[in-house]
């Protein structure tokens, strides 16, 4: 334990210990119990216009079509608004993996999701519970952080779709 503890400077670094599952050493702190893998178990979970998707202990999230009049863009980032032209009508939710990238809101160009995890300094355990709202490869939303940017309403919007995160 101690060996890890000095060597614990490496972000990321993981070791099993009798008296716990793991210790995980995260920047300038040392978490002990066990990682959480992908909530559910599964690979992706469907999520159609006017439905919910169910994400196991981590609560639902919403796709429903809205009016132009009713949208209202506030700080609150478990609401998010997308052209629903661009999106479709059918989408994925499914968890963080290797090689993932999209294009964050404000942004030209594409960024690896791992990087923007690292930038918002999010931990092991919290990255792999992020929900990803997905069109194909594509990420539309991390859901409850950021839009990608190709999903924006703009003045060309003509169908409005709201993605709402309802943690339990």
């Amino acid at each position: 334990m101690d060996k890890f503890i000095l060597q614990a400077r490496s972000t990321g670094r993981i070791k099993s210990f009798q008296h716990c599952e793991i210790a995980l050493a995260e920047r300038e702190y040392i978490h002990f119990g066990n990682i959480t893998g992908k909530p559910g178990g599964r690979r992706h979970v469907n999520l159609s216009l006017g439905g919910k998707a169910v994400l196991a202990d981590l609560g639902s999230l919403y796709f429903t079509r809205v009016s132009a009049a009713k949208i209202k863009f506030s700080p609150d980032r478990k609401i998010e608004f997308i052209d629903g032209a661009c999106s479709g009508s059918e989408l994925q939710v499914r968890f963080w993996k290797r090689g993932d990238s999209f294009r964050p809101l404000g942004m030209q160009q594409d960024k690896k999701l791992s990087d923007f995890f690292i930038d918002l300094k999010l931990n092991r355990n919290v990255k792999r519970q992020v929900p990803l709202v997905c069109r194909g490869n594509d990420i539309i939303w991390v859901a409850g952080y950021r839009l990608d940017d190709r999903y924006k309403i703009t003045k060309m919007t003509k169908k409005y779709y709201r993605l709402e995160l309802k943690t339990k």
